[in-house]
């Protein structure tokens, strides 16, 4: 079933570790309209940020990397996963709307380590192979 525009999906049972609960279509936020999203750590932590709606899932992992003070090799090591309602955004291109990210969405981010594989030269010593 697709949602008209500007709809949101919200689920009735606001749980993050379960998610269960069935799904309800409400229509509150016109396309542009900026809303204001809380954004909870496992830590604890909450960040507030700003979005649109037209926004895509990539760029709203974007925002919430650079709103976290880390010197330059954690950040290009570390990912952002967001969790909506118990369920991970695969799909990057995909935006807020889509996934029915809202204002009063219960929204989690998980930081993960990229994987940095050592360089071929690395990993012989400083060999030089030509």
């Amino acid at each position: 079933m697709r949602k008209p525009s500007g709809c949101v999906l919200l689920l009735r049972d606001r749980n993050i570790a379960c998610g269960r609960g069935p799904c309800f279509v409400v229509c509150s936020l016109p396309p542009t309209m900026a809303m204001k999203v809380s954004v909870q750590q496992l830590s604890g932590n909450t960040i507030i940020l700003e979005g649109k709606p037209e926004m895509t899932v990539g760029e709203f992992e974007r925002q919430i990397k650079e709103s976290q003070d880390w010197d330059e090799l954690t950040r290009q090591t570390t990912v952002a996963e967001v969790v909506l309602e118990g369920h991970k955004l695969l799909d990057k291109d995909a935006t807020l709307v889509e996934v029915g990210l809202s204002s009063a969405s219960n929204v989690l981010v998980i930081w993960r380590k990229k994987r940095v594989r050592p360089s071929r030269r690395e990993k012989l010593g400083n060999i030089d192979l030509d």
